[in-house]
């Protein structure tokens, strides 16, 4: 197995999710279809290596990657997906979300967490809303 499986039928627009942030990005594509914005869902359980069929299926195919992750934005989902698509010819957009890349001396539970580091359904879905729908053309 390439190390992941698609969970929502691919679109233009795609997200990529791991570990705990997997079901939660099905809400988000639920959520989102409901406003009109389709997006697929992947769930990637196995980071390194990333299969080739990985970039076949998913990256070649799409507009618009999003990755979102539980985990520091820096050296983990995006970055691997990034580096993968950089390597591809076509033309696809990554945007990485993901807590900050800043030590944390706050704590508390996994849902302050997700609220303190835009993580939560509400603010994954402004993330992804504010950079797949373009204001239209007049």
């Amino acid at each position: 197995s390439d190390g992941y499986r698609i969970v929502r039928p691919l679109q233009d627009v795609n997200i990529v999710a791991s570990g705990f942030m997997a079901p939660r990005a099905i809400e988000v594509s639920e959520e989102l279809a409901d406003r009109g914005i389709d997006v697929g869902v992947v769930d990637l359980y196995r980071i390194k290596p990333i299969g080739k069929g990985f970039s076949d299926a998913v990256l070649s195919t799409s507009r618009h990657v999003i990755t979102v992750e539980e985990s520091c934005v820096l050296g983990g989902v995006g970055t691997a997906v990034s580096e993968l698509a950089t390597e591809i010819d076509e033309n696809v957009r990554v945007t990485r979300i993901g807590a900050a890349d800043r030590q944390s001396i706050e704590y508390g539970s996994r849902e302050w967490f997700h609220e303190n580091n835009g993580l939560d359904n509400n603010s994954i879905i402004e993330s992804i809303t504010k950079v797949t729908v373009r204001a239209p053309v007049r």
